[in-house]
């Protein structure tokens, strides 16, 4: 399995990944659209079609290792955030990004195959976010092999009418018993920290993400949207909700076995003031079978704000992978 070792460690750098680039000063925003600027005008066709076609260039790009159509997909904002699913790969704004794709591309293409997608479309055309789950195939002699992967995507809509990427998050999914055992053992993989970061437009947004921290289960599930293309997504494999159906889940113990705290959060908020994301990390501490655990996950947040103010409308929830680990969750094709 050596060879799919490698060749995954290679796939995870260009399925928004690889050896971080941070930075403590981030480059100035791009400015402000001036008077009289206005939204787009409604795209020829309904915009859930328009993130499929997206993200279907995106695999087609990826396929034939065409770099320069890959990454124009993505966003030049400066406060663009990809997340990968090994424990370092992390981006802030699009040149390191940029140059981690560029890198993974050149020696050819990666072969991935969808398996679905879902979207969320803003209620102002502003933007809107694509859950894709897909597989990477990699080939061992006469064997084909797959890797289940999922992926969140945010997307913004430019004054020149394109959607582009400017959040990302990649995940591979592992069960809860998996995840605690590693945890227990202390062999499971920590990730990088994120740094806190608000973009110019963001800060009523970071006083909701903070409220929905401290508010707890009851918080959440107020802030969170009902409507039925919202998509919650948890660390493990089947772990999927509906807006509806996560407003009816019962309320967790109050002797919950693990207690949350909440790392710094990246949060991002387009000019037009209506459609954003936060980033952040959650660690989960307590007694698990009487030894103590500490797991640590990363939380993508898509927001919406109405007339009731922000809401969720999609959560992607992972805990870090190492390269090395990831041959334990390769299928045979």
């Amino acid at each position: 399995m050596k060879t799919i070792t490698r060749s995954l460690a290679l796939l995870t750098l260009a399925l928004l990944g690889g050896c971080p680039k941070r930075s403590s000063t981030l480059p100035a925003p791009a400015p402000t659209p001036g008077p009289g600027s206005q939204l787009p005008p409604a795209p020829w066709r309904p915009p859930q079609l328009e993130m499929i076609a997206e993200v279907a260039d995106l695999d087609d790009a990826l396929t034939k290792g065409d770099a320069n159509r890959y990454l124009a997909h993505f966003s030049a904002d400066p406060y663009s955030f990809m997340l990968g699913s090994g424990p370092g790969e992390l981006y802030v704004g699009p040149q390191a990004f940029s140059d981690t794709i560029r890198r993974s591309l050149a020696r050819g293409g990666i072969l991935v195959r969808q398996t679905d997608i879902k979207t969320h479309a803003a209620a102002d055309n502003s933007g809107g976010v694509a859950y894709v789950e897909f597989e990477v195939l990699t080939f061992q002699g006469d064997r084909q092999f797959a890797l289940p992967m999922r992926m969140t995507l945010v997307f913004e809509r430019g004054y020149d009418n394109r959607l582009r990427i400017v959040g990302g998050h990649t995940s591979v999914a592992i069960a809860d018993g998996a995840l605690l055992a590693r945890a227990a053992s202390g062999t499971a993989t920590q990730p990088a920290q994120i740094q806190q970061t608000i973009s110019p437009t963001a800060s009523e947004l970071y006083q909701t993400v903070m409220a929905m921290q401290q508010g707890g289960w009851d918080a959440v599930r107020r802030y969170t949207s009902t409507a039925p293309t919202v998509l919650i997504v948890g660390t493990a494999p089947g772990e999927r909700w509906t807006g509806t159906d996560y407003a009816g889940e019962p309320k967790p113990p109050v002797t919950a076995p693990l207690t949350p705290s909440y790392g710094p959060a990246h949060v991002w908020v387009a000019q037009r003031g209506t459609w954003g994301f936060a980033t952040y990390l959650i660690t989960l501490t307590g007694d698990v079978g009487g030894a103590p655990v500490s797991v640590q996950n990363r939380v993508t947040e898509v927001f919406e704000r109405g007339a009731d103010g922000w809401k969720r409308v999609h959560a992607h929830a992972s805990a870090a992978m190492a390269p090395a680990d990831l041959s334990g969750a390769m299928v045979t094709r």
